[in-house]
């Protein structure tokens, strides 16, 4: 409490010279501990020596806490002459030299963890343009480019590879655009970049390695860590600038093409599918505004013909598989496409909505494999959502008489809604919800349940179900979402919905007699106020639920209405 109460910004100056001293107490500890090595000490008691290695991690640790207070000191040292940028440069480069070595010298790998993540947040909050220049940070560059660092713990290297990419690619607070010095970081971005890509490129990019198999089994290893820690490094980007973004998109271009091609090779290696698969939903996801329509059109035509209904069908088979992953990474693909790319790949949505509906639906819909549904859904939600003139073209006549209203592609239409209603009729609560959401999101941005199409052919469907799930109470915990989706869909002609629809219901509901079919039908209250209809619509399937399970357990005509 007492950290955060420091670091709020209106205490900064009042009770900034205390944490001064306490940060310059621990910057001298840190170095202390570093210089001592107290994480590879010897020759002592095994308590004292644990006792000392955990005192360093604690301090480094601590120091990373107070990055967010050196941000702040920077700040002020640029606005008020009052604070001292030497001294916070002294701080800078005493937490640098207390990690770095650490790092280099063969620490334990809690105080290498703690040493880079210190390093990542000094160079991710503070921004100084001083630290590209410090000692520690360029043996770091030069270790990294020559692959020095590999031999270290995969967190520890992911951690050294992200601090270093910041170190090039963020933008320094300090200085205007035009002494960013972009052109050289961005060559030392590249060369590092090169540097994680070298054995990468030099296994995949031998003559035979497409032809030989064995050549490929003994390249996973290689191929699945160049990836890996390309797909951390693209997501460490994600909420970045565009400028930094751009740096990182332009070091990977070259190595996309090349891993477009992976997929082919290891199509039935699912766990490099799915790690494939994974780095191309972060690229399109991080780079939406860098990367071309033409790749990402050229890359999912590809995933598209290689995925074939058979390999989808076989991948889906277990639930929470890595085939399962793969099939699920790639709808969120699709969904960025129609979501976030809808406006550039119009020309495209026809594919993704064929794919969705003739190869993925048939697979999932016998299917219990909840996560993949409600992936699926969403993206049939999304094409709806932000492709609606795929389906109901703008038309000015149409919004004068609704009735003539046009639609096209409308067997695509009607799949899209009549897989929304096979959803209620599964047990999953949380799909059932969603589709709900998803629905009433529909009416309310593209007035969903008004559409002729839907009102004329749909409407009296989904009443029908959804009032059928109340009745049943298999969703008791969604009854207020319900309730108020058949309002909303009563709400379209509510004289047509109490006096020809409820009517129908209940003439068509069984297991009920003919004197308690008339007495809930006059219990019945026609309002149109939302908090009344849905206390009608629960007090009428309670009723109905009531007498279904009286005549069930007792012969019929034995309960009395009193």
């Amino acid at each position: 409490m007492m950290l955060r109460h420091w670091l709020q910004s209106d205490m900064f100056s009042i009770e900034c010279y205390l944490i001064f001293l306490f940060v310059r107490r621990l910057c001298v500890v840190a170095r202390y501990s570093t210089d001592h090595c107290l994480y590879h000490l010897s020759g002592g008691p095994d308590v004292l020596i644990k006792c000392c290695a955990d005192v360093h991690i604690y301090v480094l640790g601590t120091l990373r806490a107070y990055c967010h207070w050196l941000s702040e000191y920077y700040s002020a040292t640029l606005l008020d002459s009052h604070y001292s940028n030497s001294q916070l440069l002294h701080f800078i480069v005493a937490i640098a030299e207390a990690c770095e070595p650490v790092l280099t010298l063969g620490a334990n790998e809690m105080t290498m963890v703690a040493s880079s993540m210190l390093m990542l947040s000094l160079v991710s909050m503070v921004r100084h343009h001083a630290l590209l220049s410090l000692a520690p940070f360029q043996q770091l560059l030069h270790k990294v480019v020559h692959n020095e660092l590999q031999d270290l713990p995969m967190k520890v290297y992911l951690l050294i590879l992200r601090m270093l990419s910041y170190l090039l690619i963020l933008p320094w607070p300090s200085k205007p655009d035009a002494r960013q010095h972009w052109e050289q970081r961005n060559a030392e971005h590249s060369k590092i970049i090169a540097a994680i890509c070298k054995n990468y490129f030099q296994v995949t990019q031998q003559g035979s390695f497409t032809t030989n198999s064995e050549l490929q089994t003994r390249a996973i290893p290689v191929v699945s860590q160049t990836v890996l820690v390309l797909e951390e490094l693209v997501s460490s980007v994600m909420h970045e600038r565009a400028k930094s973004k751009a740096i990182m998109y332009k070091s990977l271009s070259g190595t996309i093409d090349s891993t477009i091609s992976l997929f082919t090779i290891y199509l039935d290696k699912l766990d490099m599918l799915n790690l494939l698969m994974k780095f191309f939903l972060t690229l399109f996801s991080a780079f939406q505004s860098q990367i071309g329509s033409a790749l990402i059109e050229r890359t999912t035509q590809s995933f598209m013909a290689l995925l074939t209904k058979e390999r989808l069908e076989e991948a889906v088979l277990t639930e929470r598989s890595i085939g399962a992953q793969v099939a699920e990474n790639f709808l969120k693909i699709l969904i960025l496409l129609v979501k976030d790319f809808a406006n550039i790949f119009k020309s495209f949505l026809p594919n993704i909505v064929s794919f969705a509906l003739r190869q993925m639906y048939p697979i999932l819909a016998p299917r219990d494999v909840p996560d993949i549904k409600a992936v699926f859904f969403e993206l049939l939600y999304e094409i709806l959502l932000n492709n609606w003139r795929f389906f109901f073209p703008a038309n000015i006549l149409s919004h004068m008489d609704e009735l003539d209203e046009p639609i096209e592609n409308q067997n695509e239409f009607t799949a899209i809604m009549m897989a929304f209603g096979q959803s209620f009729l599964q047990p999953d609560l949380t799909i059932f919800k969603n589709n709900v959401e998803y629905l009433e999101s529909l009416n309310s941005k593209h007035k969903l349940y008004s559409k002729p199409q839907f009102k004329s052919a749909m409407l009296y469907q989904f009443l029908h179900l959804l009032l059928q799930v109340l009745i049943q109470r298999s969703h008791g915990l969604l009854q207020e979402e319900i309730c108020c989706c058949v309002y909303n869909m009563a709400a379209v002609d509510f004289n047509v919905f109490h006096r020809r629809f409820m009517t129908d219901f209940l003439q068509r509901c069984e297991g009920i007699t003919e004197e308690q079919r008339v007495e809930i039908a006059t219990n019945y209250k026609p309002d149109q106020d939302l908090p009344t209809f849905v206390s009608n619509i629960r007090q009428f399937s309670n009723d109905l639920r009531y007498y279904m399970i009286c005549n069930n357990s007792a012969k019929m005509g034995t309960v009395k209405l009193s």
